[in-house]
C-alpha cells in the first residue's frame, strides 16, 4: 500500500500485480495521472485499475471515461 501516486507508481512497476485500487484524488497527483503513467509503462499497461473515492464530481466522472485510464469505478 502507498502513501501517495507516486509510491503506487514505484510498487506497481516493482512488483507484478494483479490489480491496482487507488483514489481519484491523491496527495501528489490525480489518480487519472497516475493511471495515465501507468498504461504508459509496459509492466502496467494491462494491469486492471479500479478508482474508488467518495469524492467524484461529474467532471470527474467525465475525465476518466475521455482518458480511459480507469478499468472500474467505485463511487462511494
Amino acid at each position: 500500500m502507498a502513501e501517495n501516486a507516486a509510491g503506487g507508481i514505484a510498487i506497481a512497476l516493482k512488483e507484478k500485480l494483479d490489480i491496482i485500487i487507488m483514489d481519484v484524488r491523491l496527495p501528489d497527483m490525480r489518480g487519472t495521472e497516475a493511471a495515465g503513467i501507468l498504461r504508459l509503462e509496459k509492466e502496467t499497461s494491462d494491469t486492471p485499475i479500479v478508482f474508488v473515492t467518495a469524492s467524484v464530481m461529474v467532471e470527474g466522472l467525465e475525465e476518466l471515461k475521455i482518458l480511459r485510464t480507469a478499468d472500474s469505478l467505485v463511487n462511494r
